[in-house]
């Protein structure tokens, strides 16, 4: 009897152990912001980028600017305002903004960059930047951490060749609603 309660423990510590083993394979997202920027334009730089994901989001519903009301800008993107760039195929992208709500109580959950007049989803950024000129420009405290910068690969984007228009949106995951970001960008590829 001994021999079968020490036999059925043994088996419990087991099943546990292998159950709260390591995972085969994880995926991991950095959650880390970069520093503060320096000035009031988010300055994105390789080394202290979120990492992006590939989104395969569906039932996004996209909505139109809404009159008098902001949602966020695209600042930069290769540390630049020109809104047509001639982009190496096989140089990152650096972009960089702020996105908030579209109540404008909060920061945007995250922002979603698009290319293309079917507004194609090719990723996903995480909105944690510290922005204080956005929240002292809203009057609003809890816009501090508004802004979002990534460095995005063209390869992996599956972007056209041809000149493709890049626009930002402001996410809602709750209500899967996208709001545009004021201003876009047209890139080639070559």
């Amino acid at each position: 009897m001994i021999k079968n309660i020490k036999f059925i423990i043994a088996s419990a510590i087991l099943i546990s152990l292998t159950a709260c083993g390591t995972p085969t394979s994880t995926t991991t997202q950095t959650d880390t912001p970069p520093a503060s920027p320096e000035s009031t334009t988010a300055s994105p730089s390789p080394t202290a980028t979120p990492e992006t994901t590939a989104s395969t989001t569906e039932g996004i519903i996209f909505k139109d600017a809404v009159k008098d009301k902001l949602h966020g800008y695209i600042e930069s993107l290769n540390n630049a305002k020109t809104t047509t760039q001639t982009i190496a195929s096989n140089k990152p992208i650096y972009i960089a903004g702020w996105a908030i709500a579209p109540d404008q109580s909060k920061p945007a959950d995250t922002v979603l960059i698009t290319y293309g007049d079917n507004n194609t989803v090719a990723t996903t950024i995480p909105v944690s930047v510290a922005r204080p000129d956005v929240a002292q420009a809203f009057k609003n405290p809890a816009l501090e951490k508004s802004g979002w910068v990534a460095t995005l690969d063209p390869a992996t984007l599956n972007l056209p060749a041809e000149t493709t228009k890049i626009k930002a949106w402001s996410y809602d995951s709750q209500t899967k609603e996208a709001y545009p970001l004021n201003n876009s960008y047209e890139i080639v590829l070559k």
